[in-house]
């Protein structure tokens, strides 16, 4: 024991600077600090210190020397430097788990002499070189975890892990196929993730023969079709070869998959119809076939999946009308995208009772007609894109019962009438409209005066609309936006606010001018020119335009986020990967 204990302080010496603060106190027994238990013989069996800030290496000749180890979970610190090859030491060893660290160089071969290793996980951290050979001898493995670093080379056959459940090597720079003899030994998979990587080659026929939950294979250079055989994978739950090149129909056999709830095949080279048979997928709340190549209509019978709640459709070559089944009052539907494809007709009004929706994009078709004003039914609605399109008419007033709304994209149309003041009531009190595009359309008429209301309002762009009049906006953050916003608009007119920079790039030939008079003289009722009193000092027009910045690019991200949480299944994925974890 008091070896024991003489090299475990050792170790948190190298990695603490006062092992004190953390409860490790040398005047008691080791066995006695937190995270620390012993066996019966009073050797050190188990280390679970997560989280605890620990920063330095792992000397050799600390923890490589406590044979009775069983587990070490250092996870969530910031360790560093190499992993000790000593660590093969310890034979007794059952859990060895350092994840999120800052651990680098190579993965010491000796890890492969762990005969009893059941759970291994090294992700998040910075390792590099290849997998060792000698991981196919670790023949108790039943997860490995090596997720998030700089791993190259090949895919080891894992040829003596016949009880691994879990293989997660995602995220790496592995290269070459996918081994069929790794399927073929790890017959107790159930959680398969290769994703981002550089694996090419065919989805290999072995891998139909798994009792597979959980198969992501996205972000490779896979080709070839889908086998039809991965029907036969009764049990997946999620099945996601986003970001590959396979080509081809999807097969009818998917329609086998009657526990699927995710299904990700996009950015591939998939083309004709989604076969009907996905009704048959009742558990599905996730569709992701953007950026394909498929065709025809959009299916009708995607209503008659009652838990799907996020439709990713974009990017594809879908035409004909807006099936008007997929806006039932019973759907679910939380994110609809089926921007950038050839759809025609109108955007029935029956959109309205999309009443949990959160993300709306209709981008980027040959839509005709006026938006329907039961748009304003959208309460949960964070972004609508609506531009790109033939839409006519006015833009619904209802827009501005829309308390969630942070991004509205309605440029690029045929839209008519006056800007509602309405538009300025998007929003909560603490959470406002932050981007507006009305660009590229026949609006008509001033620009209401409430719009300055709408200060976090990051992204403003009313350009090309050459029959808009009146002033412009001078007040809040307005102040801070050039000119670009405005280009096309030459009957408004400016008052040339004091607050305002650059202020010579405003001159040209299709640039808004000068306001004949003052209002102030003149009554006009438009946006005043600022009193002198009310000139923004430097220092805090600085801190709106910051702030302002800052929202928007908040915003932005979060909307980034949400695309590639659906793009890529990561939040499922990680979700898949917690569950198995623990």
């Amino acid at each position: 024991m008091v070896a024991d204990q003489q090299h475990l302080t050792m170790f948190l010496e190298n990695v603490s600077p006062d092992p004190s603060a953390l409860g490790f106190n040398s005047s008691v027994p080791a066995c006695e600090w937190p995270g620390i238990v012993c066996s019966q013989q009073q050797r050190i069996s188990s280390i679970t210190i997560n989280g605890k800030g620990l920063k330095g290496t792992i000397p050799p000749g600390t923890l490589g020397m406590l044979s009775s180890l069983k587990v070490l979970d250092l996870v969530n610190n910031s360790l560093m430097g190499e992993i000790p090859s000593d660590i093969g030491n310890l034979t007794s060893l059952t859990f060895l788990l350092l994840a999120y660290n800052n651990l680098n160089g190579s993965i010491p071969s000796s890890i492969g002499s762990l005969g009893q290793l059941k759970l291994l996980d090294l992700s998040f951290n910075e390792l590099v070189g290849e997998i060792p050979v000698s991981f196919n001898k670790l023949w108790s493995l039943q997860l490995l975890n090596l997720k998030e670093n700089h791993l190259s080379g090949s895919l080891p056959l894992l040829q003596s892990s016949w009880d691994l459940e879990v293989l997660d090597v995602s995220s790496n720079l592995l290269t070459g196929g996918i081994p069929p003899q790794v399927l073929n030994f790890c017959v107790r998979l159930q959680v398969l993730n290769l994703s981002n990587n550089g694996l090419s080659g065919n989805v290999p026929f072995e891998i139909t023969k798994l009792n597979l939950e959980f198969l992501d294979l996205s972000y490779n250079n896979l080709w070839g079709s889908l086998p039809p055989e991965i029907g036969n994978c009764t049990q997946l739950r999620l099945l996601n070869v986003q970001g590959n090149q396979i080509t081809g129909l999807v097969p009818d056999e998917i329609g086998g998959l009657r526990n699927l709830e995710c299904l990700g095949l996009g950015k591939n080279q998939l083309y004709g119809n989604l076969p009907q048979s996905l009704t048959m997928c009742t558990e599905l709340y996730l569709l992701d076939a953007s950026r394909n190549q498929f065709s025809g209509l959009i299916p009708s019978w995607l209503s008659k999946l009652q838990r799907l709640q996020f439709l990713v459709m974009h990017s594809n070559s879908f035409t004909g009308d807006i099936p008007i089944e997929l806006f039932s009052s019973s759907s679910n539907l939380l994110h609809l995208d089926l921007g950038h494809n050839n759809l025609t007709g109108f955007i029935p009004p029956e959109i309205g009772n999309l009443v949990a929706l959160r993300f709306l994009r209709l981008s980027r078709n040959q839509l005709t007609g006026s938006v329907p004003s039961t748009i304003g039914n959208l309460s949960q609605v964070t972004a609508i894109d609506l531009s790109g399109n033939l839409l006519t008419g006015s833009i619904p007033a209802t827009i501005g019962e829309l308390q969630n709304l942070l991004w509205l994209q309605m440029s690029e149309n045929l839209l008519s009438g006056s800007i509602p003041g309405e538009l300025s009531n998007c929003g909560s009190l603490l959470q406002k409209l932050q981007t507006l595009d009305l660009s590229h359309n026949n609006l008509s008429g001033g620009i209401p005066s409430s719009i300055v209301n709408l200060t976090a309002l990051s992204l403003f762009n009313i350009s090309y609309n050459p029959d808009l009049t009146g002033p412009l906006p001078e007040a809040n953050q307005f102040v801070t936006f050039g000119p670009d916003i405005y280009v096309g608009d030459t009957k408004l007119c400016f008052y040339l606010n004091p607050t305002w920079e650059n202020v010579s790039a405003w001159t040209g030939d299709n640039l808004p001018e000068r306001c004949p008079t003052d209002p102030s003289s003149s009554g006009n009722s438009g946006f005043a020119a600022a009193p002198a009193s009310a000139v923004m000092p430097k220092h805090l027009k600085l801190i709106v335009t910051l702030t302002v910045s800052v929202l928007g690019c908040l915003t932005a991200l979060l909307l980034v986020l949400s695309g590639l949480l659906l793009n890529n299944l990561q939040f499922w994925v990680n979700c898949w990967w917690e569950k198995y974890r623990n």
